[in-house]
């Protein structure tokens, strides 16, 4: 059973595409899930790209957060291949979480999709740790009584998983799982955004849509 997973969002300009992906998928990918303890892999292009920049969410599922710290990102740095070095150095704007998954929730007509988060499309939302602890109480119980229905009733939801962050510059993170992108926008008004009290390190919730695997 998969109960962590390592978060990577980063920026690509478009000239690197095509060499940058067949890299992370075809070398980069069976490389990490080579490692023990990783099970699964996802990767995620925001929905509405700039032209010339792809937005991205890299992810990799783990039995526990104790696989991403032994070794750590940080451990596997110094050992990367000079193809490694040059693909990630392609990278713009990048930042990483660690995450172990706290609850999830799906909808009774939807199909089990497993310990992945392999979804054609997921809806995603990284918030900070509120001030004071009955703050951060507050805000997990609205998440679960006030957020979660309205997603659960969202007809393209394939299930919601929430994650506690041990590394990253968000503490809670929200993946609503998607069947596709169609009207995938009116879910993000469903969770807490800019206009609420809950601050959003990392932007406002996004719509991502799957590159990877491509089935």
């Amino acid at each position: 059973m998969s109960q962590a997973v390592w978060i990577i969002r980063y920026d690509l300009a478009s000239a690197w595409r095509a060499e940058y992906l067949d890299w992370f998928h075809d070398v980069h990918i069976p490389e990490k899930l080579a490692r023990p303890g990783y099970t699964w892999a996802a990767h995620y292009e925001l929905d509405q790209n700039a032209a010339d920049v792809m937005s991205c969410l890299a992810m990799f599922g783990g039995v526990d957060s104790r696989v991403f710290y032994d070794p750590s990102p940080a451990q596997i740095k110094p050992h990367q291949t000079a193809e490694t070095r040059d693909m990630m150095g392609c990278r713009q704007n990048g930042t990483y979480l660690i995450a172990s998954e706290e609850w999830a929730a799906q909808p009774s007509a939807a199909e089990a999709s497993g310990d992945a988060i392999t979804a054609p499309a997921v809806a995603a939302m990284f918030y900070g740790a509120p001030a004071q602890d009955l703050e951060e109480e507050a805000f997990c119980v609205a998440l679960i009584q006030d957020h979660l229905p309205g997603a659960m009733r969202h007809p393209g939801c394939l299930g919601v998983r929430k994650f506690l962050s041990s590394r990253g510059p968000a503490r809670h993170v929200v993946f609503q799982e998607l069947a596709d992108t169609d009207e995938a926008s009116s879910v993000l008004s469903v969770w807490p955004g800019q206009g609420d009290a809950a601050e959003m390190p990392l932007g406002p919730p996004a719509i991502y849509r799957r590159v990877w695997p491509t089935v």
